[in-house]
């Protein structure tokens, strides 16, 4: 995802690198020459459609037969595998040749051979495994303590899936149940937890005139009034947007100064600090604290079909 704001006619884009968080050591990028063969049924399905799905399958056959690729792959588990699969068929694979279409078992098979860059594929790889572990600690039981008051996040995508180029607007309410009546408004903070492990800091630090909210009334974040766009953008995958509300100002232990930060290492200074607010709320009982975290998932427009096109296909 790519945050993009216009503040006094200028437009400015935030965004970091997709492969943020690499270890700081020299890579080779030299590419490797591969080959793949991909064979899909013709029975029941349009001729051109099988054929393009057999392309489809050569070029994941082709991904698999790089030397980077098992080594890669070490620690990667379920649709993992296949995100990465075909994020490198998409952005990495270089066809150089394609042999011509054979027809054999009622099967369309396509050869290609071609080029790809394999420390690109184990950095993509150590990406997902690192935005793995952030959502993991954004998700953990710790981190999603009993709320003493309702913290409502909801998207203009209410089922949370967003395809390439489409605008993301997360709207937030607070609301108090009849023993907190006189409580009419909540200190917020929001961050937007990106599937290229990066965090978006959007209260106080982006929206810092919506750090107060009043109780009961919705707030709107990345709406077409305001100064920040969301628009999503590759690399594609799990994202969460977490909100921590209370009735009193946060300590430094949950808050920072900078819009934008690295989402594995704010995931666990978060955790720390909401253990710092629990036991601060067993010293001040009148405190009180809500946590909502909202699942978001992201795919490109043209995402392209793997293996679970057919069960009958074959390699």
């Amino acid at each position: 995802m790519r945050m993009s704001y216009l503040k006094n006619g200028w437009v400015c884009l935030f965004f970091l690198s997709l492969f943020n968080g690499i270890p700081d050591v020299v890579y080779s990028m030299e590419k490797e020459k591969v080959t793949g063969t991909g064979c899909f049924p013709l029975a029941g399905i349009d001729r051109k459609e099988a054929r393009e799905k057999a392309k489809v399958l050569a070029k994941e056959d082709a991904v698999r037969q790089h030397s980077a690729w098992n080594v890669a792959m070490q620690g990667v588990e379920g649709t993992d595998v296949e995100l990465i699969e075909q994020y490198v068929v998409k952005y990495l694979l270089k066809i150089d040749q394609q042999d011509p279409a054979q027809t054999q078992d009622g099967k369309i098979c396509f050869t290609m051979h071609g080029t790809i860059n394999g420390e690109l594929i184990k950095r993509h790889a150590f990406r997902l495994k690192e935005q793995n572990e952030t959502i993991r600690l954004v998700d953990s039981s710790e981190a999603n303590p009993v709320s003493d008051f309702d913290l409502v996040i909801t998207l203009n995508h209410a089922d949370g899936q967003y395809k390439e180029g489409d605008k993301l607007v997360v709207f937030v309410k607070a609301s108090m149940p009849p023993t907190l009546s006189s409580t009419k408004k909540v200190f917020l903070l929001l961050d937007y937890f990106q599937s290229d492990n990066t965090v978006v800091h959007m209260v106080p630090n982006l929206f810092s005139g919506q750090a107060e909210l009043e109780v009961g009334k919705s707030y709107t974040f990345g709406g077409d009034n305001d100064d920040y766009d969301f628009v999503i953008t590759e690399p594609f995958g799990p994202e969460r947007i977490k909100g921590i509300a209370s009735n009193q100002r946060f300590t430094d232990q949950l808050k920072t100064k900078e819009r934008q930060g690295a989402g594995k290492e704010y995931a666990s200074l978060q955790l720390r600090g909401l253990k710092v607010l629990a036991k601060q709320k067993t010293k001040v009982p009148e405190m009180k604290i809500a946590v909502t975290t909202k699942e978001v998932h992201t795919e490109g427009k043209d995402q392209p079909t793997g293996t679970k096109a057919s069960p009958d296909l074959i390699m």
